[in-house]
C-alpha cells in the first residue's frame, strides 16, 4: 500500500523510481516485487516499462503475470510491452492465451496488427525438422497398452513420478489431444509452452545452482521443484540470483528414445488411455 504514495512530490519522483525498481530483487517476495511492478507502471507508465523489462529473467512467474497484465491495462504501456515483445527481450512463450488475446482483440488497431506479427512463435527451425521427420507416425494406428509402456519410460518422471510432487501438468488437463497437437507438443515442447511451467536457475550463495519450476512463494522463500520431482525450499536470503528461461520445463530430444511406430503408441495412450 505505500507504494502508491511514492511519486507524488516532483522533486523525489527520480529517486523513488530507483527505490521501486530496487524492489525488482529476487529476494523480496513476489507480493513486494508485484506490488513494486504497478505502483511503476501506473505512475510512471512507459518510462518504467524498460527498467522492468531489463530484469525479466529473474522476475518469478507471478511478477511477470503482474507485469503483462498491468501494462496491457493501459495503452502506453501495451505498446511499451509491445515494443520488448517486437526486440525479443520477452517472448511470446512468456504470456499465457488470455495475454496473448487481449493482444489480438485490442482496440487500437496498430496496436493489433503489430502485435500479430510479435506474437507469431516461429519455432526452432531444427524442432520443424523433427516434427516432419516424425509425422509419418500420424498414419500409423497406435496401441495404447504399448503407449503406456513408452509413457513410463519416458515422460512419468515428470508428469505421473512415482514418488514426489509432479514436475508437468496433469496431462488429463491438456484441452489439444489431437494427434497432429500432441505430435507438435511431444517433439517440440517450446512452440507453445505455458508460462507456469518455464525452467528457472537459481544460483545460490554458497556457489551451487538449481533448476526447475518456480511451484509456490512465501515471503521468506520460494519453492524449486527439480525435474526428479523433489521439492526444494530456498530461503531468499540464500538466493544469489533468478534467471528464467524461455524453454519449457519438459526437455527437447525425446524422439531419441523412441520409434515412429512407439510415438503413435504413446500419441494413442496421452490422447485416449490416459487414465483408463
Amino acid at each position: 500500500a505505500a507504494f502508491g504514495l511514492l511519486g507524488k512530490q516532483a522533486n523525489k519522483r527520480d529517486a523513488d523510481e530507483v527505490a521501486l525498481t530496487g524492489m525488482l530483487n529476487p529476494r523480496n517476495p513476489s507480493s513486494i516485487q508485484s506490488g513494486a511492478v504497478k505502483a511503476l507502471l501506473h505512475g510512471w507508465k512507459a518510462k518504467a516499462t524498460p527498467e522492468i523489462v531489463a530484469r525479466w529473467s529473474a522476475l518469478a512467474p507471478a511478477v511477470r503475470q503482474t507485469v503483462v497484465n498491468e501494462a496491457l491495462s493501459q495503452t502506453d504501456t501495451t505498446l511499451a510491452l509491445l515494443a520488448a515483445l517486437e526486440k525479443g527481450a520477452v517472448s511470446p512463450a512468456d504470456l499465457d492465451a488470455a495475454q496473448r488475446q487481449r493482444f489480438s482483440k485490442h482496440k487500437n488497431k496498430t496496436i493489433r496488427e503489430r502485435a500479430a506479427k510479435a506474437l507469431k512463435m516461429s519455432g526452432n527451425a531444427d524442432r520443424q525438422k523433427v516434427v516432419a521427420a516424425f509425422r509419418p507416425a500420424l498414419q500409423l494406428k497406435g496401441n495404447i497398452a504399448n503407449g503406456k509402456a513408452v509413457f513410463v519410460r519416458l515422460c512419468a518422471v515428470c508428469h505421473q513420478p512415482p514418488t514426489g510432487e509432479p514436475l508437468g501438468p496433469d496431462l488429463r488437463s491438456i484441452t489439444d489431444k489431437s494427434p497432429e497437437g500432441l505430435l507438435i507438443a511431444i517433439l517440440d515442447p517450446n512452440q507453445s509452452s505455458d508460462p507456469r511451467y518455464l525452467a528457472y536457475n537459481v544460483d545460490l550463495k554458497d556457489d551451487t545452482s538449481l533448476v526447475g519450476r518456480i511451484v509456490s512463494e512465501s515471503g521468506a522463500s520460494l519453492t524449486l521443484r527439480s525435474a526428479d520431482g523433489a521439492n526444494h525450499v530456498i530461503l531468499r536470503s540464500q538466493i544469489a540470483g533468478v534467471a528464467g528461461s524461455r524453454l519449457s520445463i519438459m526437455p527437447e530430444g525425446l524422439e531419441q528414445g523412441m520409434t515412429k511406430q512407439e510415438l503413435a503408441d504413446v500419441i494413442a495412450f496421452v490422447g485416449e488411455g490416459l487414465g483408463k
